[in-house]
Parts: C-alpha cells; sequence; structure tokens
C-alpha cells in the first residue's frame, strides 16, 4: 500500500542518515526530490532516529526542516521536542517553542513535558521552573507528570526547596502529587544533604496515599549515608521489606 511504501522509504532514509559521513542536509535535499517530507514524514523519521539513538542526527534534521519551515503540525514538533529532552538541548527546545508560536502551532502539555525534561537534561532547573510558569501563558494545563518534571530538573540542580516548593505548587492546582513526585522529591533532598527530610518525606507521602516504592525508598536509604544514620537505613529496609517492596539495589 502507499502508506506502507512511505513508511518503508522513510525506514531507508533514517538508516541512511544514521551511518552516513557527508552532510545529513544534502541527503535530505536528495530525499526531498523523490519523496515528500511533509509532517507525517518528518515526525515519523524523528521516531526512528531517536530509536536508532542518533539523537544529534535528529536535531540536524530538526534544523533543517524548521529552517525550510518543513515543520507544519504540532505532532512533528513535539516528536523533535522529544529528541530535545534525550540530548538536554534545551536551547533548542527554547528555539523549537518559539518556532510553533510563531507558526500558530498550539504547544500542548506533552510539548511542554518534553521541553522541561530537556531542561532538566541540560542542567538548566532555572529554565524548567520558567517554562512551567509559562503553563498558563500558553495555555497548557499543568498536569502531575509536567510538575514532576520539573521536580526532576531542580533535583539535578540540588534545589531541593523548589523540589518541596513545586509540592504546594501541585496541591494549589488541585492535584495530588503521586509517588514519582514524592520520590523525585526525596531524592533531591538526599542529594542535597537533607536527610532527615528525606527520610520524614516517607511518612509524608504514606499520609498521603502515595505509597513508597523501590525508587523512593532507595531514594530515602542513599540519604543516609551521612555518618550516624546507618540505623534508619536499616529500619526503612525493614519498612521496605514489611511493605513488600524488594529492594534489588541500594
Amino acid at each position: 500500500t502507499p502508506r506502507s511504501r512511505a513508511a518503508s522509504s522513510i525506514a531507508a532514509l533514517a538508516r541512511r542518515l544514521s551511518v552516513q559521513g557527508g552532510s545529513v542536509e544534502l541527503e535530505l535535499e536528495s530525499a526531498q526530490a523523490w519523496m515528500a517530507l511533509d509532517d507525517r514524514a518528518l515526525e515519523t523519521l524523528f521516531v526512528r532516529l531517536r530509536e536508532l539513538k542518533k539523537f544529534e542526527v535528529a536535531e540536524r534534521v530538526g534544523l533543517w526542516a524548521s529552517g525550510k519551515k518543513h515543520l507544519t503540525d504540532a505532532r512533528g514538533c513535539v516528536a523533535l521536542m522529544k529528541v530535545h529532552a534525550r540530548t538536554g538541548n534545551w536551547e533548542g527546545a527554547h528555539h523549537l517553542l518559539d518556532y510553533m508560536s510563531a507558526a500558530a502551532l498550539r504547544a500542548d502539555v506533552v510539548a511542554l513535558d518534553a521541553a522541561i525534561r530537556a531542561c532538566g537534561s541540560g542542567l538548566q532547573w532555572q529554565q524548567a521552573v520558567h517554562l512551567l510558569d509559562r503553563a498558563s501563558m500558553m495555555d497548557v494545563r499543568p498536569d502531575v507528570a509536567l510538575f514532576t518534571s520539573a521536580q526532576k530538573a531542580c533535583g539535578t540542580g540540588l534545589q531541593w526547596q523548589w523540589t518541596l516548593e513545586l509540592l504546594e505548587v501541585m496541591r494549589g492546582h488541585g492535584l495530588d502529587p503521586d509517588t514519582v513526585s514524592y520520590s523525585a522529591t526525596i531524592d533531591a533532598c538526599g542529594k542535597a544533604g537533607q536527610s532527615e527530610l528525606a527520610i520524614a518525606l516517607l511518612d509524608v507521602m504514606e499520609r498521603a496515599r502515595a505509597m513508597p516504592n523501590e525508587v523512593s525508598y532507595s531514594a530515602a536509604i542513599r540519604a543516609c549515608g551521612t555518618p550516624g544514620l546507618w540505623h534508619r537505613s536499616l529500619e526503612m529496609l525493614e519498612a521496605a521489606a514489611s511493605a513488600g517492596v524488594k529492594l534489588d539495589v541500594v
């Protein structure tokens, strides 16, 4: 069928781009001469290159496509934004959001989440918080996952106070922090040396009915690496066992 032939052509192009040693841009110009590199094709191409872990190539395709104004659908932009999230290209993520705005393409919560994750991977926690703050201006309704991505970005920057603050902001939006949100906060507190706070958050999340999992317990136990807290590690190991949570690696 025409659709299957198109998919096969895109897959072949992705393989060529991933192994070629010449110019990505020239390869794309050549491909454009015999196939339609429309939004659906570009979206598929970004996905295929991401699967092949050819993130740098995918970003060069994105620069080419945006420069040629070929990105005219939000889906292709979202696929590219997910590449930026993997590479930590927070500047590329910001540029793409600006491109979408100029092209009257609505950035949804998935696109914004990927942009925030790009900031986290790029060690730009301030930019992650800034993008979260922009959600209302972009007519994006934040969800728990969006807040959690911002929390993880803050944790990477050792900004444990911000991870706690975002828990409260989340509640202010009528959202209940989940296990992943609390785990990100515990991890941030532990990395910043706030051991007692990390341990206390386990009790907080249980009272909030967000049950700790392997990630939660492991983060709290790692926080007990400071002298004098080894006995708390044993307590949490016992608590995890009682809760039926298996800790393979601590």
